[in-house]
């Protein structure tokens, strides 16, 4: 069995509405300004979708090595690096 799910937009205002939120808070914490877009990405749209309709959730593979020590040096973009076409 298949199950089909539309996402309504009022999903993605949500969490626009809380990454929002959340840069305001890093910004306050001396971690800003943050220069990024308004649009939340796909990944965190889905993240969020599945925090509320799954009773766990578990994610890996978000931020690389070093990056809490605050040593990662290069910027990340995911059509960039390792491997990507040119």
């Amino acid at each position: 069995d298949v199950r089909v799910l539309m996402l309504s937009t009022r999903i993605v205002s949500v969490v626009r509405q809380l990454l929002q939120m959340y840069r305001v808070r890093l910004c306050k914490a001396g971690y800003g300004p943050y220069e990024g877009g308004n649009t939340p990405s796909s990944g965190l749209v889905g993240a969020y979708l599945l925090v509320q309709l799954c009773k766990s959730v578990t994610a890996y593979g978000f931020g690389f090595p070093g990056e809490a020590q605050g040593k990662l040096t290069t910027g990340y973009h995911y059509y960039r690096m390792w491997g990507a076409r040119s």
